[in-house]
């Protein structure tokens, strides 16, 4: 005889995993919006807009952890492109 014991069923996930779209995808438009020299705080605000599309991360540096090489790479969408820029001295 098998009993089922309600406290020990599995909790059913009420939010499903965000899927985001693949790191250089993201820096690449993240590099579109000409935000490097104003800092990660516009790139917050853009990403809570509407305007923001929904597979882009609001915190990208927790969600690409193992490409995340800083806010300079990541807003200026192109890693050699900040390479000579005042923005790095």
């Amino acid at each position: 005889m098998k009993f089922k014991l309600p406290f020990f069923k599995k909790k059913e996930k009420t939010e499903a995993t965000p899927q985001y779209r693949s790191f250089e995808s993201a820096r690449q438009l993240a590099g579109t919006l000409n935000l490097f020299n104003l800092g990660p705080g516009y790139y917050f605000q853009w990403a809570k807009s509407e305007n923001c599309p929904s597979d882009m991360p609001l915190h990208p540096h927790e969600v690409y952890k193992k490409e995340w090489r800083g806010w300079e790479d990541f807003l200026y969408g192109d890693p050699n492109k900040y390479i000579n820029n005042s923005y790095r001295r």
